[in-house]
Parts: C-alpha cells; sequence; structure tokens
C-alpha cells in the first residue's frame, strides 16, 4: 500500500510539475506572456519537451510492466489452478 501511494504522489507531482512548465513555455496561456522573446521562454520550451519524453517514457514503461505483471499472475494461476486440477484427478 505505501508503494502505491508513493507512486500516485510521484505521478501527481511529476503530472503538476510538467503543467506548469508547458505553462511557461506557451506563448498562449498567461504565465507564459510575460516570458515571450526572453531566454527563459526558450528555457522553458526545451524542459517542456524534456519532461513531455519523458513522461511518455514513464507511460510505457508502466505499461509494459502491468502487462508483464499480468502475464506473470495469469500463468502463476493456471500453474496452481493446473496443480490442484491434477491431483483432484488422482484422488
Amino acid at each position: 500500500m505505501k508503494i502505491l501511494v508513493a507512486g500516485l504522489a510521484a505521478g501527481l507531482v511529476f503530472g503538476a510539475a510538467t503543467s506548469l512548465v508547458n505553462a511557461l513555455s506557451s506563448p498562449y496561456v498567461e504565465l507564459g506572456m510575460p516570458l515571450v522573446g526572453t531566454v527563459w521562454a526558450k528555457a522553458a520550451k526545451v524542459l517542456s519537451l524534456l519532461m513531455d519524453a519523458g513522461s511518455e517514457v514513464i507511460v510505457w514503461t508502466a505499461a509494459v510492466l502491468g502487462a508483464g505483471w499480468a502475464v506473470y499472475r495469469f500463468r502463476a494461476a493456471r500453474r496452481v489452478s493446473g496443480s490442484r486440477l491434477s491431483r483432484c484427478r488422482t484422488s
């Protein structure tokens, strides 16, 4: 349970930070308007691209790990049920 809460908290913080950086890098949002044409706007744009690419990697990694976990649990359940069935047939 602690790992789940920590994962959710980390996702929440990362999502909020990504949203803030995206808002700062956009000239169409009130947060980004004062930065237009400055060095900070360019830095925010680069950071936004890096964070967005990083979040895609995190999402794909989580999807692959989730699929692997599901396959592992499915196979483990089949082994257990298969061994129970074989014991039932022999007795």
